[in-house]
């Protein structure tokens, strides 16, 4: 609702500005005398002047007496010719798929001189009240709608925010389109942004193209800077004002991009980098292939900015003063299909930063992206990840047009506020088909309105569909691990339909009666604890400081033993511990369980859990908002129907926890065709998403006296009796230790036992073997084994 106020108040300020006789931008009397200050220093005579073909002209002046030098923090500036060294190259260039644009004068201006664009008072004028305007919000990526008449708004993916992020350069190359805006009062850019400081700060370097009419008074696309410093509020736009130094003698700011893209057709892209000079510390722009400098923003201007950045952003970002909204990129969204990508949507390509003063520039590959889609309906950012050919990439734009009025709408006609999300835990489900499936019922509900989406923390995700990076291979097939044993296929049969999931319908009374019983073993008995009542019996990667793993998977031996007890569970799984050993608990979990606190009977289920230290926050399956379901088949919580005998047929399952190369998420596999049931967003884990310290596989049994039994309800023993058919085993288990690595088997070397009440439950080894990969068996009876005097 406030949204829809402010664009109100938008359009009636617009039209009280038409009425009174006003354009919607003008400058007061103060900053009148300061622009006509601002043109007689940069009035200055030129030794040349170059006038191009579509009408521009530029004055060769003197690099000594270039406007940026009278700048008060400039003064006694000594200009830096060329930076004191390059970037070491890394991986660079790859594969031309496209043209590349280079931008500049042929002859360029005479030795000594540098080309100034000549602009116009009344183009200055208009283009100083602009900044006057919206430079802070833009600075600062404020959301839409902006404190003045008209929206803003953003498609771009950018580096996690930490307190250890340091970046000292960014680089990419951006394909270059010539967007058709409707009105002057609009503008539309690709650009590569790098900031610095805490969230609410504007302090931020910009380098890509924009078609501005606002700044440059015609609809051209061109090499476009913006720049701003919070400590003392400045900002500025190319040469605009008085702040970069400007040493290139052929490639000016602001200078028009004569070879634009054409959708389906032939491709352009230009190559940025602004990366920190080691000696000086001033902040280069370079240029083309050849990373040629067009000039630097002095260390003296940008402050306490000089140090290192803590962001990087690529993407696109429009100003439309009203409807229809203007296009970003190339006007079309990225689509799953042969023509929705290349040639069609605008791309980033090579996508880089700089992590250590003077050092390569690296793939982000291994940094933690998100992405941001202020209005998806009109804008998207589609986050295609590494590719040998074209390094990190990513798809952005969109038409724009009515969409902002038309959710504009339909929020007035559903009585929401513009930008309103459902959420919280209670959320009301609307579900085109119910199924039930051994007693239980599960609703499809629209994939983009499940539970997880309706948290604050999810407000603008955009659902992945399936693991866009290339899936870990095993060194071993696993049609090589052979075994008599039949993994289990679970599933709804033919599923929900088409863009729904299946999610399990669970009463509120016992939700919370769940909750309590979660609370209670959990959070009061946290795993890196031991505690009574808790046990576990596992086989866990030894933590090292280089310990460092995306993925582990494993067959599960599935059993259904009697459980005894008051509020007993028993339960076999996966789990990737995040952080340091004393940073109780973040953690990703995946297995079997019999949990009758939770499901109301003593069937064995497919069982999750997550929790995160740092919020204090657990939760099992989708009880929460946490996981993201995309399967339409298997639901967390299903029961698994065929389970092991003591002695007689044995049935296991292959699950698989991984992190996705290219969107950061980590994955659930269920199967041998390791078919995807859905993923933990990155987001979800804060800082802890970059990789696991930990792998375990094992059994934990959670109850009191009688203790409940773990796995089959028998102990490993080494006698012929004691292992296969008897105590539960886990067999396959593997690893990834790479981001997009294969997974390797685990060893003995790797690998530490963990009992903590080994009279109850134990864990002992198999090994590895051809048939089986690495195994291991776990399990016990429990019983009256937990009193402390036994």
């Amino acid at each position: 609702m406030e949204a829809k106020i402010t664009y109100c108040y938008s359009l009636l300020f617009l039209l009280l500005a038409i009425v009174n006789g006003h354009g919607a931008w003008g400058i007061s009397i103060e900053e009148e005398i300061e622009l006509e200050s601002e043109l007689r220093i940069q009035g200055i005579p030129g030794l040349k002047s170059i006038t191009t073909d579509y009408g521009d002209v530029f004055d060769c002046v003197d690099i000594y007496r270039q406007p940026s030098l009278n700048d008060p923090f400039l003064e006694n500036h000594r200009i830096q010719m060329r930076p004191s060294s390059f970037p070491e190259p890394s991986t660079d260039d790859f594969p031309m798929m496209s043209e590349y644009e280079e931008v500049g004068f042929r002859e360029g201006c005479p030795l000594g001189t540098v080309p100034i664009r000549r602009i116009p008072k009344e183009d200055k004028r208009r283009a100083k009240a602009f900044l006057k305007t919206y430079s802070e919000q833009l600075a600062k990526d404020s959301m839409q709608p902006l404190e003045e008449p008209g929206a803003y708004f953003k498609a771009e993916v950018h580096t996690q925010r930490k307190r250890t992020s340091k970046y000292y350069g960014a680089q990419a190359f951006l394909n270059v389109y010539n967007p058709k805006l409707t009105t002057d009062q609009q503008f539309s850019r690709i650009m590569m942004k790098l900031r610095y400081g805490p969230e609410d700060s504007s302090t931020s370097l910009e380098v890509g193209w924009a078609v501005f009419p606002a700044l440059y008074n015609d609809t051209f696309t061109r090499l476009h800077t913006f720049w701003s410093v919070d400590y003392h509020r400045r900002s500025c736009m190319d040469a605009l004002c008085m702040g970069f130094v400007q040493v290139s003698s052929k490639i000016p700011l602001g200078m028009k991009i004569s070879h634009i893209s054409t959708y389906l057709g032939k491709q352009y892209d230009l190559k940025l980098t602004v990366f920190k000079d080691p000696k000086s510390g001033h902040w280069w722009l370079l240029y083309g292939r050849n990373s040629e400098p067009v000039g630097y923003w002095p260390e003296d201007l940008l402050g306490d900015f000089t140090s290192h950045i803590t962001e990087g952003k690529w993407g696109g970002d429009v100003y439309g003063l009203f409807a229809p909204l203007p296009p970003m990129g190339s006007g079309h969204k990225f689509e799953e299909s042969r023509r929705g990508g290349y040639r069609s949507a605008c791309y980033i390509r090579g996508i880089k930063v700089q992590e250590q003063l003077g050092g390569k520039f690296l793939d982000v590959d291994e940094v933690e992206i998100e992405e941001r889609e202020d209005i998806p309906m009109c804008y998207t950012v589609e986050d295609q990840g590494m590719s040998s050919s074209w390094g990190y990439t990513i798809y952005v734009g969109g038409s724009g047009g009515l969409c902002y009025c038309v959710l504009l709408l339909l929020a007035i006609v559903n009585g929401h506020g513009a930008w309103a999300i459902p959420g919280g835990e209670d959320i009301g489900l609307e579900s085109q088909l119910s199924i039930e499936h051994d007693g239980d019922i599960y609703d499809c509900v629209d994939i983009n309105k499940q539970p997880t989406l309706g948290h604050s923390l999810f407000k603008n995700h955009k659902v992945q569909m399936k693991p866009t990076g290339s899936f870990p291979k095993s060194t071993i097939d696993d049609s090589s691990i052979t075994s008599d044993d039949q993994t289990v296929e679970i599933g709804l049969g033919e599923g929900c339909p088409l863009g729904t999931v299946p999610i399990q319908r669970t009463p509120k009374e016992d939700l919370k009666g769940a909750k309590e019983a979660f609370f209670k073993s959990y959070s009061e008995q946290p795993d890196a604890k031991i505690g009574f009542g808790y046990f576990r019996a596992e086989e866990q990667t030894t933590l090292k400081p280089s310990s460092k793993y995306y993925g582990a998977q494993a067959y599960l031996n599935v059993y259904n033993p009697a459980m005894i007890g008051p509020d007993p569970q028993s339960n076999v799984i996966i789990k990737l511990f995040f952080g340091p050993e004393d940073y109780c608990c973040t953690t990703l979990a995946a297995g079997w369980a019999i949990f009758p606190g939770i499901y109301k009977d003593n069937s064995t289920r497919l069982h999750t859990f997550w929790s995160t230290a740092f919020e204090q926050r657990l939760c099992y399956n989708i009880r929460c908002p946490g996981f993201v379901q995309t399967s339409r088949k298997i639901a967390l919580g299903m029961k698994i129907r065929n389970v092991s005998k003591y002695h007689g047929k044995q049935y296991d399952i292959k699950l698989t926890i991984y992190k996705d190369s290219k969107k950061g998420h980590w994955w659930l596999l269920y199967g041998r065709n390791d078919e995807p049931i859905g993923y933990w967003p990155k987001g979800l884990l804060r800082n802890f998403t970059s990789h696991a310290t930990t792998a375990v596989w094992g059994g934990t049994a959670v109850g009191e006296d009688p203790f409940p039994p773990m796995g089959s309800g028998h102990k490993f023993t080494k006698s012929p009796q004691g292992g296969y058919g008897s105590a539960c085993y886990i067999r396959g288990m593997k690893v990834v230790e790479k981001l997009g690595g294969n997974f390797t088997d685990v060893n003995d070397r790797m690998l530490s036992k963990f009992e903590n009440r080994p009279i109850c439950y134990n864990v002992g080894g198999q090994g590895f073997s051809k048939e089986w990969g690495y195994g291991i068996f776990v399990g016990g009876a429990g019983g009256l084994c937990g009193y402390s005097g036994l």
